[in-house]
């Protein structure tokens, strides 16, 4: 017990740590690098050249363990509680700033941002209440509209509006990197210029200056001597009035609607006095220990983390539409335990993971299966699949070609251009989602995400079979010298059950890999086409990665 404690204490305090649980959030946040459409004009995406380090914000929030009260307060309002262009908290802001639909009717982000405060934070589906009064839950339209209120105070800078996007110092970049950007952009805005100077034709010059901005919108976005920007919402100068919109529509003008928190929270409904948008008001509200729906929402999406499935099962909705708790009293005791230990994610993971209940195996028993087929009472643990994340990052660590280097710009996960960077730092576009993203069921960030599908489809075995990933990383490993200098074949097919499997081979095992070594070695000597010459170690690396053991947590 003493060993396993120190484990959890070591992985927790490891940079790792951050990373790992940073997914989690992000998922809920519907964090991505582009827009949610295309441009027309040029066939390109709307790049948002500087939410990385919003990303990066939320690795360093988990691993510092920030107050998860203080953690959401400062994605909210990080510049309305002392943080300035000086501190990378004020990155936190980019909560805000990613949402999708940047390019479209105002109304769709506004929504957005209704939708990601209450289903993401507190478990509550108000953005049904935009035409009417939600049809199961007691919130009326007025409540939607008096959030709506909150947020139509705030704008979102141009992307290439780099002087309203505050530096941030933490981002310091080689000298090489640096001038090489410099450089490149001086390209790219000469270009921009030249063009502002010919005469129009057939509106040709606004096409080809939008595509230089694309152009400059990516170089901010990959190049690694590009300088890290905070991604913020702006207070508008002049606070709209609030008011309902009669079935959604925006000339219907209905009653009254200032800001104020849902009355089925709040029943004395203040308003929000701000002078200001109100929405410092509004997040206080939110992460208040005089409301522990935010605490029971974010202890429940840990657990499940953690375990594989949550208390509740619509970890979004808390609503009479969603699931009731499997363990009520358990949830209630870790929400309120959590507050009052300083709404600590760190504490809240060590409790969970030194449970009996995370230490089980998934091995299964017919007899507890007939009461309960679907294991909500846990009484096994849920075997489960490796996220995309995980797998691709435990294939590039035991090929020893794994990046650990923390956070920076965006990366290309696959193809020519891939690097080996944690998939973390993988470059999302949210418009064109990439394939294999989507076979390991990652989830669509058009919206907040409260858990991710585990599917077994044909994609992924044939990913793991034929991806010029996977094969790259069987030879980088197998071509090691550490792996090429074992003296015998035993010694290698143990190094590689050690590496992938971590556990040594068993004789049967030992025998049917012999067996096809042998096998390998007589196509060689009887064929004279080089079609046939293959080195068989590769594929016996690549087949350990194939198997279950490998794939799926027991």
């Amino acid at each position: 017990a003493v060993a396993i404690e120190q484990a959890v204490n070591r992985l927790i305090d490891s940079p790792e740590f951050g990373q790992h649980i940073a997914r989690m959030w992000l998922d809920v946040a519907r964090y991505a690098d582009t827009d949610s459409a295309y441009r027309p004009d040029t066939k390109t995406p709307h790049y948002f050249p500087f939410a990385f380090t919003y990303r990066d914000y939320v690795v360093d929030a988990f691993n510092a363990d920030k107050p998860y009260d203080q953690f959401l307060k400062e994605q909210f309002a990080a510049d309305l509680i002392g943080f300035d262009g000086e501190d990378p908290e004020i990155a936190a802001l980019g909560f805000l700033g990613v949402a999708p639909h940047a390019t479209r009717a105002q109304q769709e982000t506004l929504d957005d941002w209704i939708d990601v405060t209450t289903r993401g934070l507190m478990g509550l589906t108000v953005a049904c209440a935009r035409c009417h009064d939600h049809k199961y839950e007691p919130v009326p339209t007025v409540d939607y509209y008096s959030l709506r209120g909150v947020f139509n105070a705030l704008s979102r800078p141009n992307p290439l509006d780099e002087q309203k996007q505050p530096i941030l110092t933490s981002y310091v970049a080689s000298d090489a990197d640096q001038a090489d950007y410099r450089r490149k952009r001086a390209a790219v805005e000469k270009k921009i210029a030249d063009n502002a100077g010919k005469k129009a034709k057939n509106n040709n010059r606004s096409i080809a200056t939008k595509i230089r901005e694309t152009e400059l919108a990516e170089l901010l976005l990959f190049h690694p001597g590009a300088p890290g920007r905070a991604m913020v919402v702006l207070e508008k100068r002049q606070i709209p009035a609030s008011f309902v919109h009669v079935r959604g529509d925006a000339a219907a003008r209905g009653a009254d609607a200032p800001p104020r928190f849902l009355k089925i929270i709040d029943r004395q409904q203040p308003v929000f006095d701000d002078e200001t948008s109100g929405r410092l008001s509004l997040i206080q509200k939110i992460a208040s220990a005089d409301n522990p729906l935010t605490a029971r929402v974010y202890v429940n999406r840990v657990w499940g983390h953690l375990i594989g499935s949550h208390l509740v099962a619509t970890p979004s909705d808390f609503g009479l539409q969603g699931d009731r708790p499997s363990h009520p009293e358990l949830l209630d005791w870790l929400a309120d335990d959590f507050i009052h230990h300083g709404w600590s994610t760190k504490r809240l993971v060590r409790q969970i993971v030194l449970t009996e209940t995370f230490a089980q195996s998934s091995q299964h028993e017919d007899a507890k299966a007939e009461i309960d087929q679907n294991n909500r009472l846990l009484w096994r643990a849920n075997r489960r699949h490796l996220s995309i994340e995980a797998l691709r990052d435990s294939v590039l660590a035991v090929s020893g070609q794994l990046d650990r280097r923390p956070g920076g710009h965006p990366a290309p996960l696959w193809g020519t251009n891939a690097t080996p960077r944690r998939t973390l730092y993988g470059y999302i576009n949210r418009f064109n989602l990439d394939p294999t993203l989507r076979a390991f069921d990652f989830p669509t960030p058009m919206q907040s995400q409260g858990f991710r599908g585990e599917s077994i489809v044909a994609p992924q075995g044939l990913f793991l079979m034929n991806s010029p990933f996977v094969i790259e990383q069987t030879r980088a490993m197998t071509q090691a010298d550490a792996f090429a200098n074992l003296a015998t074949d035993e010694d290698r097919i143990s190094y590689l059950f050690a590496r992938i499997l971590q556990r040594q081979p068993a004789a049967p095992e030992i025998e049917r890999i012999n067996k096809y070594l042998q096998l390998q070695q007589r196509i060689q000597e009887v064929s004279k086409s080089k079609k046939y010459q293959l080195d068989g170690w590769p594929m016996i690396a690549q087949s350990l990665m194939m198997s279950n053991e490998f794939q799926y947590v027991d």
